[in-house]
């Protein structure tokens, strides 16, 4: 209305009066009669109600006419008699002699429906579903009752006989067979028919009909072939002599080419071949095991000249072209589709265990700040520091500076993530505890970055060079690359933390909106009260504790100086991939001890080679020993590419050169030997003692306290021990391969996140102590550190544990150990 007064000109006008009866009369109409029909109602018996109320919503749909009541009458009884279980069709028929009230058309109509429902019920009792159409039904409906009178009604025996009737005549087959199909018996139906049908065509046709379907019909088209192939073999045994063997194999030939299979050039061809089946059995029997699968089930195609995947694909499908039509299968595996496999897997699994680990993330980090939406203020920084240090990475990897992995891509994301939540979550709780102090957030904000600046950065440097301490390692590019990438990550995200978050926080303030649930002028320690009985109760016992920290250190210690890995290639797939079938096939059904054997090639003559022959022989984990001119060549009765193949090589490797000190060892297990030895020599007389002294240095220079720089990379040396030695133990009694090199990743990672944990607790305690100086002071930062060490450890363990969602068992391993060892520490 108000529009209409307003309008400048008459065509205005005339516009908003036509939306005014268009759209406002017609709803406000609707509105008032469904509010009347609701008054009504309310006035009628109950057992009316619904009825009058449904009326009068169809009158006022149909537009009130008097045209309109017939149909909103007709329209209610349809739907009424639909919801009672009536057949929407029959209740359609019905409607109409109901609003008319028409009575002799009701009973008209109740008569119709009482007919279909006996007929219903007659089918039911006798015809198998699907055999009789709907149309079909209703033609006989027609033709038993053309006057509706209710005579179906009597009995469901004269309908059922019709319909045997009908059926008879449409098909032309006999009464009798379509009465079995009707009740049931479609097998005997069938049999019959063609038993009639086969009688005048001769013997042999009904001799192989009644060989294949009795005693009892063939429950598939398989095995009624396996019956035909059968008799005709017997046929040919017993016409020309032919051994039984002979004689399936021209039956399944000749069977092919009567059902079009085959042209009957091809089954002489075939049946001519069978004449080399003993030749072909002996040299089967030579290679069973090695290229024959053990039982026959398979063989192995060696592709010796291929340099891609697509040409391993290609291969796949000629051999494919041979087999498929026998029932067979190709499943390629080997270095090719392995590497193709772990490369597209690592990159979904690790995308599926990014999503599980920011669940738990987001979920952690709630409770330690106390805000649902305030969480996704420090993710903005975190996510700008991890978007900025992988851009960095990944242009010096497509640069050819560094190399990136699936494992340092791994850690570079999950690492980042824990250490810049973090370092966020701290400069969060620091403004929030400085909004009390202060109205104004720009000042909040610098307080919480110059209360923040040094546990941050000495967290964030003592992670960089822990884990930049695998640069070391020359020679190993998988160790150099988690070296090279995830410092990269970690210094970014800490710039991030003490730059952007501040600043994102500053424009935020205090928004009880963003703080929700807790206000955020309220004090908020997340588990303070659980974190104080803790910190006390340790502080009782810290004798005891002691004590038992170091002999589980000592435990540890000597069980993890003894750690043998895996080197096997299978646990760095997911199980799901062609590649590790095939794999799982070779090494259940093959003998990979001659797959992958060990060579000795010997630096004498003749007496020497036989010398050492002789001694390898004697080994356990050696089957055989082949000699060709100096090369030896060993078959192990181990899995050569395990530990126990790598435990196999050392023992090969020492009794060789006792024998002939100038001999050499070689073999996929020698070389995983020669890696393991090489690197644990780096890693343990290199790599990490340079790292214990960076991360010293780094609590050192930062706090200025000998014991606690000390203490700090004593906590992270325990972690690392007592973890790596659970998960060994855990693996072992669930059946997991752990990977070899689980104690470098480990003590890397712990190196670099066990800072923070040291760092923020030290920084607490530095606070405590300038504020009281006397005894107690860390008691009283254990008190107000405890929970949000143990939260912000929590973080980063579900960070780390995401790996396990990977559905790649070397991953798996590692990310329970990370997680793990990143709670105790």
């Amino acid at each position: 209305l108000r529009e209409l007064v307003v309008a400048d000109n008459v065509e205005g006008q005339i516009e908003v009066a036509r939306r005014v009866e268009s759209e406002i009369f017609p709803a406000a109409t609707r509105s008032a009669a469904l509010r009347l029909a609701e008054a009504i109602a309310g006035e009628v018996p109950p057992e009316a109600r619904l009825p009058v109320q449904r009326y009068l919503v169809n009158l006022v749909e149909l537009g009130c006419s008097p045209e309109a009541r017939f149909e909103a009458s007709r329209l209610t009884a349809a739907e009424i008699l639909v919801e009672a279980g009536i057949d929407r069709r029959l209740a359609e028929a019905a409607a109409p002699f109901i609003a008319s009230n028409d009575p002799e058309g009701i009973k008209s109509s109740a008569a119709t429906i009482a007919a279909a429902i006996t007929l219903s019920e007659a089918v039911r009792e006798g015809f198998p579903p699907g055999l009789v159409s709907t149309e079909e039904l209703a033609e006989i409906l027609i033709r038993l009752d053309p006057e509706a009178a209710g005579r179906l009604a009597i009995s469901y025996l004269e309908p059922f006989e019709e319909a045997v009737r009908l059926l008879s005549s449409k098909t032309g087959v006999d009464p009798e067979i379509v009465r079995l199909a009707a009740q049931g018996m479609v097998e005997e139906a069938a049999l019959d028919l063609v038993r009639s049908r086969l009688a005048g065509e001769g013997s042999e046709a009904l001799a192989l009909f009644e060989a294949v379907f009795e005693p009892e019909p063939p429950p598939s088209l398989e095995e009624a072939l396996s019956r035909a192939k059968m008799f005709v073999a017997e046929s040919i045994v017993e016409m020309t002599g032919l051994d039984m063997e002979t004689a399936l194999i021209v039956s399944e030939e000749a069977l092919r080419v009567y059902l079009g299979l085959s042209e009957p050039e091809e089954a002489v061809g075939r049946v001519t071949e069978v004449l080399g089946v003993e030749v072909l059995e002996r040299v089967i029997a030579e290679l069973e095991g090695v290229l024959v699968e053990s039982g026959r089930r398979g063989f192995i195609v060696a592709l010796l000249e291929v340099d891609s995947y697509e040409e391993v694909e290609k291969a796949k499908e000629e051999l494919m072209g041979i087999v498929e039509p026998l029932g067979s299968n190709v499943i390629a595996t080997g270095a090719i589709p392995i590497e193709r496999d772990v490369e597209v897997a690592a990159v979904e699994g690790i995308e599926r265990s990014d999503r599980v680990s920011s669940v738990a993330v987001v979920v952690i980090l709630s409770a330690i700040i106390g805000s649902v939406l305030g969480i996704f203020v420090p993710f903005i920084g975190i996510g700008a520091g991890i978007v900025v240090g992988s851009a960095v990475v990944y242009i010096a990897a497509t640069q050819g500076y560094i190399t990136l992995t699936d494992i340092s891509r791994a850690l570079m994301f999950s690492t980042s993530l824990g250490l810049g939540i973090d370092y966020a979550a701290y400069v969060s709780r620091r403004f929030r505890s400085n909004l009390r102090g202060t109205w104004d957030p720009g000042e909040a904000a610098a307080k919480a970055v110059s209360e923040s600046w040094r546990p941050v950065m000495a967290g964030a440097l003592a992670a960089a060079l822990g884990f930049s301490s695998l640069t070391l390692a020359t020679g190993f590019p998988f160790a150099r690359s988690i070296g090279m990438t995830v410092p990269v990550a970690v210094l970014a995200v800490m710039v991030a933390s003490l730059t952007l978050t501040p600043a994102i926080l500053a424009l935020v303030g205090p928004s009880r909106l963003v703080w929700w649930p807790t206000c955020p002028y309220r004090a908020y320690e997340a588990g303070a009260r659980a974190g104080r009985g803790a910190v006390r109760l340790s502080a009782a016992l810290a004798p005891v504790l002691l004590a038992i920290a170091l002999a589980a250190t000592a435990g540890s210690l000597q069980y993890v100086s003894g750690f043998e890995g895996s080197f096997d290639v299978r646990i760095f797939l997911p199980s799901d991939t062609e590649s590790y079938e095939g794999l799982n096939m070779i090494f259940e059904n093959y003998n990979p001890g001659v797959l992958f054997p060990l060579f000795v090639v010997s630096s004498g003559g003749e007496e020497l080679v036989s010398r050492l022959a002789s001694s390898l022989e004697e080994l356990e984990c050696v089957e055989r020993v082949e000699v060709s001119g100096s090369l030896l060549t060993l078959q192990l009765n181990v899995n050569p590419l395990g530990s126990e193949g790598v435990e196999c090589a050392e023992d090969v490797r020492e009794t060789a050169h006792s024998v002939d000190p100038g001999s050499l060892v070689g073999g996929v297990a020698s070389e995983n030997l020669d890696l393991r030895e090489r690197l644990y020599d780096l890693f343990y007389a290199r790599v990490i003692p340079a790292a214990m002294v960076l991360v010293f240095l780094v609590m050192l220079l930062f706090y200025g306290s000998l014991p606690a720089a000390v203490s700090a990379v004593a906590t992270i040396a325990f972690s690392a021990l007592w973890s790596v030695a659970l998960i060994a133990i855990v693996a072992g009694l669930l059946g997991l391969e752990v990977p070899w090199f689980l104690p470098i990743v480990v003590v890397a990672a712990l190196l670099g996140v066990g800072m923070d944990y040291n760092s923020f607790f030290l920084n607490i305690a530095r606070e405590e102590y300038r504020r009281n100086p006397g005894i107690g002071y860390l008691e009283r930062a254990g008190e107000r550190g405890a929970a949000l060490v143990i939260g912000l450890a929590a973080i980063m363990a579900g960070a780390y544990g995401g790996l396990m969602a990977s559905g790649i068992e070397a991953l798996g391993v590692v990310g329970a150990a990370l997680s793990l060892g990143v709670m105790l520490a």
